[in-house]
């Protein structure tokens, strides 16, 4: 992971938060899933899934997959699928680093993303903004970052 994570790595013990006992498991899984969700291995696939959803994003603006409403629907379904696997990471990473993911800007960014995507779903908007679902490479991609 990059070392911009490592900044914002949360610790109990440097804010001073004392843990009751019978919290312990509760916190010890927030930091595992924490620790996989943060995985380089992870984090390639979301990274791939990210490539394959802005792709299919561009090939859906397609007059074949637009006059085409089963093609259209089995798009949109895997659009779908997407949005929750991202929401997902997105809703661990919050459990993870706490008010602390606000400290890093390119997580706040996947965050803001996701929910804009929930947000706007039902809507015409939704087409045009989805498009910022592929600005989360930027946020992945660690030569884009410097």
């Amino acid at each position: 992971r990059d070392s911009s994570k490592e900044n914002i790595e949360p610790s109990d013990e440097s804010r001073g938060i004392s843990i009751p006992t019978w919290m312990e498991p509760l916190n010890e899984a927030r930091i595992f899933a924490g620790k996989i969700v943060n995985h380089y291995f992870v984090q390639q696939i979301i990274l791939m899934m990210i490539i394959i959803n802005a792709i299919m994003m561009g090939v859906a603006t397609l007059e074949v997959v637009e006059e085409n409403d089963q093609l259209r629907n089995i798009f949109e379904l895997v659009d779908y699928i997407f949005l929750v696997i991202f929401t997902v990471e997105s809703a661990i990473q919050l459990l993870y680093y706490g008010w602390t993911l606000f400290k890093d800007g390119f997580l706040v960014v996947d965050l803001l993303i996701v929910v804009l995507s929930w947000a706007l779903e039902g809507t015409n908007v939704i087409r045009a903004f989805r498009v910022f679902r592929t600005l989360r490479l930027v946020t992945r991609v660690d030569t884009m970052k410097n």
